[in-house]
C-alpha cells in the first residue's frame, strides 16, 4: 500500500485541493468567487438604482424644452401661478414700407392675471427720432381651430443704417428669438436687440410687462396690490442694479404711477 495521498485537483487552474479545504473548493478560486461575489453585493445595488431612477439631463437657458403632462398642468393650475405675459417670436423682418426701413417682428403673447404689455425702443442717433408701430391681425384657422391673435412690432431704422448691417441685425434677431418664449413679470423686460450705428449711435429695443391700471369698484383694492407688488419689485431689483439700471428706471416710473392713481382715493403708501 502507498502511503502518498493523491490530492485532488482543480480542474479549471490545476491546484491541488487538500481534504481541508471547505466544500472542496479550490484556495485559489474559491477565494476569487468570494472577491468577486463581494465585488457583485457592492456594483449590483447602483446598476439597479441607475435603471430605476430616471437621469437628469441639464437644458441650456434660452432653449426650449418638453415638459411631462404632469407638470404642465401644475403650472397651470388656478391659484398657482404668477402675472406675466409669454411672448413667442415667430419672425423678424426689414420691410419697405412708406419710403423708410422697419425691423418688424411677429409674436403670439399670452397673459396670466391683470397684466399689458410695454415696448421700449432707445434710439440714440442724431437727428433720428425713434418710433415704434404695433399692429395685429388674425390667421387663418382651419375648421375646428381657433384663429390666432398675431402681434407685430415695428421700429423705425434710420438712414445712417446700411442695408446689409439691418440684414445682418435681422439674422442675429432670427438666432437670438425665433421659436422661442420668454415669460416676463409686472416690472421685468427682455432686450430683443442692440445695435451700434457705423456713423455714431446705437439702437435698443426692449419689450416687457405691467400691471394693468385697475378700475371699477374693486380698483382701491388693486391699485394697493399692485403698489405692494412693485415696491417689493424695486427691492429686489434695487439689491442686483444700480439705480441708473433700465429694469430699476422702470419699476421706479410704474410705482410713480401707481401712487398717482391711489392719490384718487385719499391714501398712498
Amino acid at each position: 500500500m502507498s502511503n502518498t495521498v493523491k490530492l485532488n485537483t482543480c480542474p479549471k487552474c490545476g491546484v491541488p485541493i487538500p481534504p481541508e479545504a471547505a466544500q472542496g473548493l479550490c484556495p485559489k478560486c474559491g477565494v476569487l468567487k468570494w472577491v468577486f461575489a463581494g465585488l457583485l453585493a457592492v456594483a449590483l445595488p447602483t446598476v439597479i438604482l441607475s435603471t430605476i431612477v430616471p437621469r437628469q439631463v441639464m437644458v441650456p437657458r434660452g432653449r426650449p424644452e418638453s415638459v411631462t403632462e404632469t407638470a404642465a398642468a401644475a403650472s397651470t393650475a388656478p391659484g398657482d401661478f404668477k402675472t406675466a405675459i409669454q411672448f413667442t417670436f415667430t419672425t423678424v423682418e426689414v420691410r419697405e414700407e412708406e419710403g423708410a426701413r422697419w425691423l418688424a417682428m411677429d409674436f403670439v403673447q399670452q397673459a396670466r392675471g391683470n397684466c399689458e404689455r410695454t415696448i421700449r425702443y432707445d434710439a440714440r442717433v442724431p437727428g433720428f427720432p425713434a418710433v415704434t408701430r404695433t399692429t395685429a391681425f388674425l390667421s387663418d384657422a382651419k375648421a375646428g381651430f381657433a384663429r390666432v391673435v398675431h402681434q407685430r412690432i415695428s421700429w423705425k431704422l434710420p438712414e445712417s443704417l446700411a442695408q446689409t448691417t439691418a440684414l445682418e441685425l435681422r439674422d442675429l434677431i432670427a438666432r437670438e428669438w425665433i421659436g422661442k418664449s420668454a415669460a416676463v413679470e409686472p416690472g421685468d423686460e427682455r432686450i430683443l436687440f442692440k445695435a451700434l450705428i457705423p456713423n455714431g449711435g446705437s439702437l435698443a429695443a426692449s419689450i416687457g410687462v405691467r400691471m394693468r391700471m385697475p378700475s371699477g369698484p374693486d380698483a382701491h383694492r388693486e391699485l394697493a396690490d399692485r403698489l405692494d407688488y412693485l415696491l417689493k419689485r424695486e427691492k429686489e431689483l434695487s439689491a442686483q442694479f444700480t439705480s441708473e439700471h433700465s429694469l430699476v428706471k422702470e419699476v421706479r416710473r410704474q410705482i410713480a404711477e401707481a401712487r398717482a392713481e391711489m392719490e384718487r382715493f385719499g391714501k398712498t403708501p
